[in-house]
Parts: C-alpha cells; sequence; structure tokens
C-alpha cells in the first residue's frame, strides 16, 4: 500500500503539481505575454530580464512583499516592455492592496500610482468598479496564505 507521502512526491516530481503558487491564486506563467517574442520587442533584454524574474516577483508578491507587490502592479497596468500580458483592471487592483495592505513602505508614490493607474486615463467606472471587487479578492486571499 503506497503511502500519501508517496503520492505526494511522485505528483510533484512528474510535474503534475504546481505548488508555486498557492491554491486559488493563477500561475505566474498565465500573465507572461506569449503573443510577443522578445526579440520582436524594442527592448529585448529588458523583455528577457522581466519574463525570468516574473515567478519570483509573484510569488513574492502573493507572500505580501511590497516591492513585488508595486512590480507585478506595474507590469499588468503597462505591460512591461510586452512582456508581461496587460491587464489594467488587474493592476489597478493590485494597486488597492498595495493602499489597504498598510504597507510601511507605502506613501505618495503609491498614492499618485493609484489615482494614474485606477484613474480615469486608464480606466472606465466600470473597470475601476471591477478592480475594487478584484482588490478585496486579492486582500481576503492574501491573509489566507500569509
Amino acid at each position: 500500500m503506497m503511502s500519501m507521502r508517496f503520492v505526494i512526491a511522485a505528483l510533484y516530481a512528474c510535474g503534475c503539481v504546481d505548488l508555486s503558487e498557492p491554491p486559488g491564486w493563477v500561475a505566474a506563467g498565465d500573465y507572461i505575454n506569449t503573443a510577443v517574442e522578445c526579440r520582436q520587442t524594442a527592448d529585448p533584454g529588458a523583455c528577457e530580464r522581466i519574463r525570468t524574474a516574473w515567478d519570483r516577483n509573484y510569488t513574492d508578491a502573493l507572500s505580501g512583499s511590497y516591492d513585488a507587490q508595486r512590480t507585478i502592479s506595474f507590469c499588468l497596468s503597462t505591460g512591461c516592455e510586452q512582456a508581461i500580458r496587460e491587464d489594467r483592471t488587474l493592476g489597478c487592483a493590485w494597486r488597492l492592496v498595495i493602499s489597504g495592505s498598510g504597507h510601511p513602505e507605502a506613501g505618495e508614490t503609491d498614492t499618485a500610482d493609484r489615482a494614474h493607474f485606477c484613474g480615469p486615463d486608464m480606466l472606465d467606472q466600470q473597470a475601476r468598479t471591477e478592480a475594487q471587487a478584484q482588490s478585496e479578492t486579492l486582500l481576503k486571499m492574501l491573509r489566507k496564505t500569509s
């Protein structure tokens, strides 16, 4: 009779499960902009560096890292040299998470970034409402993983 540890180890070893993100979170790789190859971008080196660092930044953001959350938010809002799939609503949601997390490092730059990336130049009212709802979900999920 196989032990549960053996089954879990076998699933992990074969790559059948991904334990890099807590349950319920979208996998980091799902945010990579696969429609564009880095060599096609204006700055291929920057695109590659962003993609290489994305998994670590995403995992750190889920762990509550202020700097990683800022990076994730910025890249989702702008695409970061086309390395990441742009999702302005989710980028705004992460800005709201930063504001709502009580990070001691948060300051005026974050307030200005929230006003810009969640403002009418970037999102319409419906998208801002969606971002608010997403941020509330993200904050709940972050509390479960910390």
